[in-house]
């Protein structure tokens, strides 16, 4: 599948959804005024085409189920990309066979994509493979069905595994640049980007990589749900350290993402979203702790870029460094805390204990060296605080293992720090070493 390299190939398709209902109305309206000898049998299908999709774009979201809210929410995005100019020139010219196909032909797969062409069946998983090389040589594959197969992919069938086949074509001409995408080409790419996004939480971690570090922009622009895709696999970590660990493979990716943007057409200028990051690092003038303002901050950042970008682009991109400034943060849930596995003295078993975002900081700062470790000093000697040092200690052993010199040695080095900020007595020790498998251990007694 061929890559649309720049922003803006991405946005040549895209519609506000308003534009698109008033275009469909009209194209309805107008086909109805016609005379009967000049609705023809294939502006009569259209006509058709156009009343089911205006019927997509007029649901109401059922207040009583998430997940078919979701299905209409996603299907007006994907009508964000019906072909406007065509109907405006069709309107214009309905005499003109080859227009009308070509809107037809569009129109068809608009109602595809948002499930108005009932009985088709979707490819299995095994036969998917054989149908994309099809695809690419343009050899006799339906698109319809493949369209059909990606949607029902999307709402939940057998996902993963549609993705895991997928992804790998997907990768295949990441690099390649092209000059233009055709109108096929970006319904596809959305598609599949839906369908990515759905399968974050399972896709293996190169892919996920490859996803945030290559893809964010586009996804964002074609209506992906990213942070909640995102906040899925969080939510789905065993214990806080993996939780911790996974907003670093996620802050890494985005902080180096490499989508070029355009910021200067005269003479044109190109920035990639982690240049973009850093510059408004840099240029934020004091540390901003309410997170529901950085948006709107962010934003201010950016109007220096403004003159050569629309409004819809600056969004996108302070939406994206907003994400950024979460994920490093840990600030990125709007929920009450995160999972974290937690050994119940005496018990077998596990609690689940809840903490905010206090914990994620103070694992965070865990793995930063002393410079880190002075903030988990400074929040321990709070006489009011969430965690205290023994629940914090009990966190860290179950999730970090002592499997190499490297990390013994690290650990050893903290407890030290511990001892001499009067935290744990002297003679206290977190780990020992046992003789029996050679082994070093943590020490739940302490």
């Amino acid at each position: 599948m061929t890559d649309p390299n720049t922003e803006q190939q991405f946005w040549q398709y895209i519609h506000p959804i308003a534009d698109v209902t008033l275009s469909l109305e009209s194209l309805r309206s107008s086909i109805q005024n016609l005379t009967e000898e000049q609705k023809t049998d294939q502006l009569k299908f259209i006509y058709s085409l156009c009343h089911s999709l205006i019927d997509v774009l007029k649901r109401e979201d059922p207040a009583e189920s998430e997940k078919i809210k979701k299905e209409i929410q996603r299907d007006k995005i994907f009508l964000q990309l019906v072909p406007v100019g065509l109907i405006n020139e069709l309107i214009q010219d309905f005499s003109n066979v080859e227009l009308a196909d070509n809107l037809q032909n569009k129109l068809s797969v608009m109602a595809v994509v948002v499930g108005e062409v009932p009985g088709m069946d979707s490819y299995l998983v095994s036969e998917l493979k054989g149908q994309i090389e099809n695809l690419e040589n343009s050899k006799g594959v339906s698109p319809f069905r493949f369209i059909h197969t990606l949607r029902q992919a999307i709402l939940g069938q057998d996902t993963h595994a549609y993705a895991e086949t997928i992804f790998p074509f997907f990768r295949q001409e990441s690099t390649i640049e092209r000059q233009e995408i055709s109108w096929e080409g970006q319904l596809a790419w959305a598609l599949c980007l839906h369908l990515f996004w759905e399968s974050f939480p399972q896709l293996f971690i190169d892919g996920k990589e490859i996803l945030l570090k290559g893809y964010i922009y586009r996804s964002l622009v074609v209506g992906c749900d990213v942070k909640d895709s995102i906040m899925q696999w969080l939510k789905n970590a065993p214990d806080a350290v993996e939780y911790v660990n996974r907003l670093g493979i996620i802050f890494s990716s985005l902080s180096n993402a490499e989508e070029n943007i355009i910021t200067n057409d005269q003479p044109r200028q190109l920035s990639t979203i982690g240049e973009l990051y850093t510059i408004v690092k840099n240029k934020k003038l004091q540390k901003i702790n309410d997170i529901n303002n950085i948006t709107n901050t962010y934003t201010t950042l950016l109007n220096e870029i403004k003159d050569t970008q629309p409004d819809s682009v600056i969004k996108i991109i302070a939406e994206i460094i907003t994400l950024i400034d979460q994920v490093e943060s840990g600030q990125i849930s709007n929920e009450t805390g995160i999972p974290s596995g937690v050994a119940d003295r005496g018990e077998e078993q596990k609690k689940i204990i809840r903490y905010g975002d206090e914990l994620v900081v103070l694992i965070q700062n865990f793995f930063k060296d002393e410079a880190g470790w002075n903030n988990i000093a400074s929040y321990m000697k709070q006489e009011k605080k969430e965690i205290k040092l023994t629940n914090f200690l009990d966190i860290i052993s179950e999730s970090v293992s002592l499997e190499n010199s490297k990390i013994i040695e690290y650990v050893h080095a903290f407890l030290n720090f511990l001892k001499d900020q009067k935290l744990i007595s002297l003679d206290k020790e977190i780990i020992y070493f046992d003789e029996k498998d050679n082994q070093f251990h943590w020490d739940t007694t302490v």
